[in-house]
């Protein structure tokens, strides 16, 4: 199995723009962790800190996912740590 050259994590776009979507691409091997921070809960926002913590931890197992799946068995290890507890 050959090692893609990049993965892609998503799309990235601005507001005032919502038809420009710009993959968001990272090179492979990944020289330095990924870190998902899940934000400060705005005032007026109905997200709460709870479901703010839940996007955040499936973002990050959707990411381990693709990293896992684009390596072979085996070359590819993930740590996770949970500052947050």
């Amino acid at each position: 199995m050959e090692i893609p050259m990049a993965l892609r994590l998503g799309d990235l776009h601005l507001p005032e723009r919502v038809d420009l979507r710009i993959p968001m691409l990272v090179r492979l091997p990944l020289e330095r962790g990924l870190w998902i921070d899940s934000g400060k809960a705005l005032t007026n926002s109905f997200t709460d800190a709870a479901e703010l913590r839940r996007l955040a931890m499936d973002t990050a197992v959707a990411h381990a996912a693709r990293l896992l799946a684009a390596y072979p068995a085996g070359e590819f290890q993930v740590h996770v740590i949970d500052a947050a507890g």
